[in-house]
């Protein structure tokens, strides 16, 4: 389960806001850890541009591990 790879195949960017509620959501499911974004170049996946501060708008419960990608250098 990534909302990650989820978010980065929509053809519209989704706000900020609703991606933080639902990775909250899922959080909260007992399902394993949700990969929560991807630091990828914005001009590449726009749709994950807001990666910053969707980590930091986040709150899963402390038992949940948070994850998520950052590539290489020419990622």
């Amino acid at each position: 389960m990534a909302p990650a790879n989820g978010f980065q195949n929509e053809p519209e960017t989704l706000p900020t806001d609703v991606k933080v509620e639902l990775i909250n959501l899922l959080g909260q499911t007992g399902l394993p850890p949700p990969g929560v974004t991807s630091f990828v170049r914005p001009d590449v996946i726009p749709q994950l541009a807001d990666a910053a501060e969707v980590l930091e708008a986040v709150r899963l419960p402390a038992e949940v591990s948070v994850s998520f990608l950052i590539p290489n250098e020419r990622g």
